[in-house]
């Protein structure tokens, strides 16, 4: 005989975190004002060289990188982030389920979607040593934050002090050191941004350690991984702060959704 308890519903069956949706405020309560979502928007802070050009290109970062300055529209991303579902990856719209793919960030992006996983392992690594072999400067201090001091970060204000001169006839080795600078900026103000904050992560460093096989990481793959990741955290009705690849957010949504 059945015991009658059945099976457990499992703990991203659909729609099962509705009570806990951003979206549910609007279900919950006839009168509510619900603010747009806040996005870290940022210039990269270290200055663009031509002799970076090669590097990017390697990487397939170059597009990104040329694209400039993106000004966010917080109330029409906010709007879309209403309709993400994190139990299927999908946005729920009038007209049925929509989401990014890796083909997306391949044609908006122009970032390489193949390739070896992104896995950083951090553990008892040296990172002022780090920082000091791979950027050429020394740096007294670092923050550390997350679960087991997991997240390592530099000053923005830091790499804008320390790698903006760059001169004409710099060595090759030093050309490599303000473009590791350059790249570190790009991936924590653009391609993985935190919710807030003012710093960006060390981590990527350990992709940049050997810029010969800069092609050798799936970036596109990655970069949405992580844009998923910052879409299901924004969703919770409590969350006034999303990270993530917001510029390849509203690129997609301008190239597939009409708009007024």
């Amino acid at each position: 005989m059945s015991s009658g308890a059945g099976p457990s519903r499992p703990k991203y069956a659909l729609q099962s975190q509705q009570h806990m949706h951003r979206a549910s405020e609007f279900t919950n309560t006839e009168d509510v004002t619900i603010k747009p979502m806040r996005y870290r928007q940022h210039e990269v802070p270290v200055p663009w060289d031509d002799r970076y050009a090669p590097f990017l290109k390697k990487a397939t970062l170059l597009q990104t990188a040329r694209m400039g300055w993106l000004d966010y529209d917080s109330r029409l991303i906010s709007a879309l982030q209403e309709h993400w579902r994190p139990e299927t990856h999908t946005f729920h719209l009038p007209i049925g389920e929509m989401t990014i793919t890796l083909d997306d960030v391949s044609c908006v992006l122009g970032m390489r979607t193949d390739g070896e996983a992104m896995c950083l392992n951090n553990k008892d690594v040296d990172w002022k040593g780090k920082v000091g072999q791979l950027l050429g400067k020394e740096i007294l201090e670092l923050e550390f934050k997350g679960k087991g001091r997991s997240k390592i970060l530099l000053k923005r204000t830091w790499l804008k002090n320390n790698f903006s001169d760059l001169e004409i006839d710099a060595p090759d080795e030093k050309v490599e050191q303000y473009c590791r600078a350059y790249m570190l900026a790009l991936c924590g103000d653009v391609l993985f941004t935190e919710a807030s904050g003012d710093c960006v992560s060390a981590l990527p460093l350990l992709l940049l350690e050997d810029m010969s096989v800069l092609d050798r990481w799936a970036w596109g793959s990655r970069v949405l991984a992580y844009l998923y990741r910052a879409l299901c955290k924004g969703t919770h009705k409590k969350r006034k702060n999303m990270g993530g690849c917001i510029m390849l957010l509203q690129l997609w949504v301008w190239e597939h959704i009409t708009v007024g």
